[in-house]
């Protein structure tokens, strides 16, 4: 991975990382008044750290010479997108 792609990837994460600590504090101090609107924020920073998960095992994924590491790679993001995103976009 290039260098400077690598620091996005590791500033993005890092601000995934903040946000769901933020998300856990609002829910621990407000509880039930945030609503659907906490239960909103939790799947988007959830969905927001699938991606950042992705990201990094494509890059663990990419220096692997085995096509067995592609494969599970594209079956677990397919996974994800069935199990988690699609569901919730609809």
């Amino acid at each position: 991975m290039e260098k400077r792609s690598k620091k996005f990837v590791y500033f993005i994460s890092f601000v995934i990382m903040f946000l769901i600590g933020l998300t856990l504090l609002l829910n621990i101090i407000f509880g039930a008044k945030l609503g659907n609107f906490g239960n909103i924020l939790n799947k988007i920073i959830a969905i927001l750290s699938y991606i950042v998960v992705c990201v990094n095992a494509f890059f663990f994924v990419r220096t692997k010479r085995s096509g067995i590491y592609l494969t599970f790679y594209i079956i677990a993001i397919l996974l994800i997108l069935v199990c988690v995103i699609i569901p919730f976009v609809i």
